[in-house]
């Protein structure tokens, strides 16, 4: 991929809590998609990641289900070869 060419980043998490705050930053909301995805689906995690760079993790909590899906997300980021991962902690 050549250095000027745009890259795919997926905010997970991005429509509540931090990651609402962090999507809502970027004023222009150009090119911004908002998809609504189940984490435990590995199959429709794998076709949402097509293409993707980077995914950045904005899940909050302690309780298991937000650790759940955040190892479901990295399962499947790994798979569909995603570059780089930026875990929620």
């Amino acid at each position: 991929m050549a250095e000027n060419q745009k890259k795919l980043v997926v905010f997970a998490g991005g429509s509540g809590g931090l990651g609402r705050h962090i999507v809502d930053a970027d004023q222009t909301r150009e090119g911004v998609d908002v998809v609504k995805v189940n984490y435990s689906d590995h199959q429709s995690l794998l076709v949402e990641l097509q293409g993707v760079h980077t995914v950045i993790s904005c899940f909050i909590g302690i309780e298991e289900s937000s650790m759940v899906s955040q190892l479901n997300l990295l399962d499947a980021c790994l798979e569909a070869k995603v570059k780089r991962f930026v875990p929620s902690e």
